[in-house]
């Protein structure tokens, strides 16, 4: 009934892949209901896509990635997706939204990062990076909390902080990741 692909993608996560097989299903539902997709266009498509802000990988030395997990299903998938990406020390600079469930998504990534630096996105909804710090002090008691309100200064901070072989990973807020984006790639 469905074929098999051999499919190249620049997307990460497992839960990309999970993304990429039910998209390739919906496509040959599609066919099977006489919509015409030309020959190729499932593996171009998958080829071509970006998600920026999602699983990306803006530096290789030290490894910076963002992702905009902003609820504990996310981050955990994050987690579980960092913890597949060969690196020394995480470094976690991350904002979040007061009105989500912040305690649910720190407990997702609490264990992981040797550093975390809170800070807070642009939006009136944004929850102190000082009252984070302490969420992450709960949850974490291994890990060195930092709290630098201004996202410049708290990606510097995480830069001071890492290695060539430690991971840099902004996230919590896509107010926070698409700014976040703009600073590093700017550099």
């Amino acid at each position: 009934m469905f074929r098999d692909y051999l499919l190249e993608t620049s997307v990460l996560g497992r839960f990309q892949g999970e993304n990429i097989a039910l998209s390739t299903i919906a496509c040959e539902k599609l066919q099977m209901l006489g919509i015409f997709l030309p020959d190729g266009c499932i593996e171009r498509g998958i080829r071509v896509t970006r998600n920026p802000g999602r699983m990306e990988i803006l530096s290789r030395s030290p490894l910076i990635l963002v992702d905009g997990a902003h609820n504990p299903r996310a981050m955990g998938m994050l987690a579980e997706s960092i913890k597949e990406v060969d690196h020394e020390d995480l470094v976690l600079v991350i904002g979040v939204l007061k009105d989500k469930d912040v305690n649910g998504m720190v407990k997702e990534i609490a264990g992981l990062p040797r550093y975390v630096v809170t800070t807070e996105p642009k939006s009136e909804r944004a929850m102190s990076c000082e009252d984070l710090a302490k969420i992450f002090k709960k949850f974490d008691q291994d890990c060195e909390v930092f709290a630098d309100r201004d996202i410049g200064s708290a990606i510097e901070r995480a830069m001071d902080l890492s290695s060539e072989r430690d991971m840099i990973c902004v996230t919590g807020s896509l107010y926070l990741v698409g700014k976040a984006r703009d600073i590093i790639l700017g550099r």
